[in-house]
């Protein structure tokens, strides 16, 4: 084989590798994550580019300062893990905030956020994302999840490490079944 062989082959390899490992990555927290029940308001049900989707807005991704235990002064951009507790109703709140994973006893979750927004007083709060806001839906059923009633949520599964993948969206109890027309 020549060197531009070589090297194209090389480049292929490498490009196949990182598509497989980011597929890999969200297959490991699927199967190594516990399940946890979200819940959310959806914002924006439609791409024109990416199809059908839903923009969610979690009850997790915005905090009141000193609303949780661990509540510091955070930056913008800076992760964060928030530990989360499983409500009677099902839905899993955020009940404190850590710097790091490190600090955390054992056998509780914890889901990886970055400060996305930070407002000060009178009001001080904190606004975080998780990665898991977009969640496709097939095609023309966008609109049915903006405008369910009921409680609306989403199964996520969260690895060891606060790594989170969105399952599925559920709507009064029960997984969303679309009717695609």
């Amino acid at each position: 084989m020549n060197r531009h062989a070589t090297r194209f082959l090389a480049v292929v390899g490498l490009q196949f590798l990182l598509l497989f490992s980011v597929v890999g990555f969200k297959q490991y927290v699927i199967a190594s994550g516990m399940t946890v029940l979200l819940k959310v308001q959806p914002v924006d049900p439609r791409s024109l580019f990416q199809g059908d989707y839903v923009h969610l807005r979690y009850d997790i991704s915005t905090f009141r300062s000193g609303q949780l235990a661990g509540d510091d002064v955070y930056s913008l951009g800076s992760s964060a893990y928030v530990e989360l507790a499983r409500g009677d109703d099902g839905y899993w709140r955020g009940v404190a905030i850590y710097r790091g994973s490190h600090h955390v006893p054992a056998g509780h979750v914890l889901i990886k956020g970055k400060v996305e927004d930070r407002s000060f007083a009178p009001n001080s709060s904190y606004g975080f994302t998780y990665g898991i806001e977009d969640v496709f839906v097939p095609e023309g059923s966008g609109r049915a999840v903006e405008t369910a009633r009921g409680d609306i949520g989403v199964e996520v599964k969260v690895d060891r490490f606060g790594n989170a993948v969105a399952r599925r969206i559920i709507i009064g109890g029960q997984p969303f079944k679309p009717r695609v027309r």
